[in-house]
């Protein structure tokens, strides 16, 4: 018997963000709900196996139908991903009306996003770090304010030498560009090429000191990071931003090369850097 395993808060937190709290089959609000594990094997907690069902939905999942069928783990799957998208793109519209503040009142969020800034540098709670990033992206998200905070972040790398809170920023990158889900469904703007241009930087200078500093997960979490930010410049076409990824993990590579790492963690952060860039490259 499979031994069960307990969600990573982090991971529960980001897949109901995601799902908006809801059942991702009968999308009824207020519900109450439970994630399921669409493979069936509940030690795999990656965010890509777990579905939002609330208890009717969860029961005609795994439960007996009599001569029902019961739903498949291919139907959940594609139940998630068409809610999740839904999500995405109810949010978006919501991204598009700003709220109205004074000059006044955005020098002071951007006074206090500063305070933040040098809290996340100081603080070991990792909890705590997570708040602060996710409150980066919602003030990103909700005020088009992408490009300052990035570059903020930028300004910040070299004062953060711990290897899981920067691994941690590495990681939330791509959430700022979670409303950009194909040009099917959301277009893209110079701004938001803009963004992406920067966020490109900032995820191979993480990269980057992380190499410097000997922090090998920040580093493997830059070049993942990377690769997921090359899922944007290949759904939008954007061969410009393509050329810089593969530069970005070249050059993280290098500094890796270049690295105080053991042997055998600069071969497996090579072989990390090499796979991505094969799998950028069959695209």
């Amino acid at each position: 018997m499979t031994q069960r395993s307990t969600i990573p808060r982090r991971i529960e937190s980001v897949v109901l963000f995601d799902n908006d709290h809801t059942c991702c089959v009968c999308r009824q609000p207020g519900k109450d709900v439970q994630i399921h594990h669409i493979d069936g094997d509940t030690t795999n907690t990656k965010a890509s196996n777990l579905a939002v069902l609330c208890m009717d939905c969860h029961s005609r999942v795994t439960g007996t139908r009599g001569l029902g069928r019961r739903y498949t783990a291919s139907e959940v799957t594609k139940y998630k991903r068409h809610w999740e998208l839904s999500v995405k793109r109810r949010r978006n519209q919501i991204r598009s009306t700003h709220l109205s503040f004074s000059k006044v009142e955005r020098n002071a969020f951007r006074i206090e996003i500063r305070k933040n800034l040098f809290y996340l540098t100081a603080t070991r709670d990792l909890t705590r770090v997570q708040e602060i990033l996710e409150f980066l992206e919602r003030y990103a998200f909700v005020e088009g304010e992408a490009s300052w905070i990035l570059e903020e972040l930028y300004a910040f790398v070299p004062f953060i030498y711990d290897d899981n809170k920067a691994s941690l920023i590495a990681q939330h990158i791509r959430e700022f560009f979670g409303y950009l889900i194909g040009p099917d469904y959301v277009k893209i703007g110079k701004s938001n090429k803009a963004e992406l241009h920067k966020a490109i930087e900032l995820v191979q200078w993480i990269g980057e000191f992380g190499a410097l500093i000997e922090g090998p997960k920040s580093v493997a979490r830059s070049l993942k990071a990377l690769f997921e930010l090359s899922d944007v410049a290949y759904w939008y076409d954007l061969k410009a931003h393509r050329r810089k990824i593969i530069g970005a993990i070249e050059s993280i590579e290098k500094h890796v090369k270049d690295s105080m790492f053991s042997s055998v963690v600069r071969a497996n952060l090579t072989e990390s850097a090499h796979r991505y860039l094969r799998r950028i490259g069959a695209r």
